[in-house]
């Protein structure tokens, strides 16, 4: 699934479910819900196993542009602003659409929380057996066993651009205390400068009997547990990944304003509204490049 070629029967889902549709008879609101509706879903199966090349990306970015602005498959119609400011989340000024490469690369990178999460399943024992127990993440298990490749590969690939842009911050932490040890430490590592004698006899031997009969739970709930730092209750989710990783690719492009919904307002309407604050934002910055003050102006 490297080649342009390999991603075909996903460009084509594209066009067909494209086709069924008459962009310049919806409105703007109908196209902005079809984009993240249908289109954004049509990749999942092939984006959680695959990490889609640039080319392919380009290509599926190109179509949903297309058609948001109306125009056919390949029929390129005038925009109103750059489609990058579209992909922003509301409170960075855009529309909240989200970019295809940050789906693909979350819903890859869940397959390294699962890794180390469901250790007793039969796909992570295989991976073990193969490309050791870091599972490939790890760039000594690579002296060891076979290098990773195929769909294995594609994960590991995807693991590498997370390091440097989410997983970092999200990145996993292993707390454990095996309780046969804690078992041994309370029953064997005490004892008293002097022997107690009085009063002190007796609430040493009650303090005997509690630890005796103190019984340590040694079920497999005491096993190894990860925990998500980024995530308040420690659980991975793809939608938390795709946010934090949208937030790394957006840094720069923030438009400065928020936004505004209303849900009883028409979407066509919110969006005609959002684009004139943006011309009038976009004014104002070219205003304030010359030196000239937009109140004058007006």
């Amino acid at each position: 699934m490297k080649k342009l070629i390999d991603w075909k029967p996903v460009i084509e889902k594209f066009h067909k479910r494209l086709s069924d549709w008459k962009a310049r008879t919806i409105s703007f609101g109908g196209r902005l819900t079809l984009v993240k509706s249908v289109l954004n879903s049509l990749p999942l199966y092939y984006f959680s196993i695959y990490r889609a090349p640039s080319c392919v990306i380009k290509k599926l970015e190109c179509v949903r542009r297309n058609f948001y602005w109306g125009g056919n498959i390949d029929d390129k119609k005038i925009s109103w602003v750059n489609w990058e400011k579209l992909l922003l989340p509301y409170e960075e000024g855009g529309l909240n659409i989200g970019s295809l490469k940050g789906k693909n690369l979350a819903l890859l990178g869940k397959w390294r929380w699962r890794f180390h999460t469901e250790i007793n399943s039969l796909w992570t024992k295989i991976i073990t057996s193969i490309y050791g127990s870091h599972g490939g993440f790890d760039s000594d298990d690579s002296h060891r066993h076979s290098p990773p490749h195929g769909s294995w590969f594609n994960v590991i690939n995807a693991g590498k651009t997370l390091d440097s842009l989410a997983w970092r911050l999200a990145k996993v932490q292993r707390c454990r205390k095996d309780s046969r040890e804690m078992e041994a430490d309370v029953r064997s590592h005490w004892g008293w400068s002097r022997s107690p004698t009085g009063r002190a006899l007796g609430e040493l031997e009650t303090l005997s009997n509690l630890i005796n009969s103190f019984v340590f739970d040694h079920s497999e709930t005491d096993a190894d547990s990860w925990r998500w730092k980024i995530a308040p209750n420690g659980k991975f989710t793809t939608e938390v990944l795709n946010e934090t990783i949208e937030g790394k690719f957006n840094e720069g492009r923030s438009l400065h304003m928020e936004t505004e919904r209303n849900y009883l307002t028409p979407k066509k309407i919110e969006i005609f509204i959002w684009r004139a604050r943006l011309r009038r934002l976009a004014v104002r910055v070219e205003l304030d490049k010359r030196g000239v003050d937009l109140h004058s102006v007006l």
